[in-house]
């Protein structure tokens, strides 16, 4: 079985995780979201909406998925899509 590399694209908060998640799996990207949170440090069992998640892609995949949040974020999706594709 050959290694998947695995690269972060981006660092943000868990509700912007979920919509570029969904995003970059719309465009057949598969994702994996890791959360570094503080709450069980702190002794919080609950669901923290606090802290930073990270969002990791296959390597292969890297440069597509930075392209598409790029322009996400720059305001040039139409219908959560890229303009560019057929």
């Amino acid at each position: 079985m050959t290694p998947v590399n695995l690269i972060t694209i981006d660092e943000t908060t868990v509700a912007h995780a979920q919509v570029l998640r969904g995003l970059l799996e719309s465009q057949d990207i598969r994702v994996w979201l890791n959360q570094e949170s503080a709450a069980p440090a702190i002794g919080l069992n609950l669901p923290s909406m606090l802290g930073i998640v990270k969002i990791i892609v296959r390597e292969e995949s890297a440069d597509r998925a930075r392209e598409l949040i790029d322009a996400y974020y720059a305001g040039e999706l139409q219908d959560g899509t890229d303009e560019n594709q057929g």
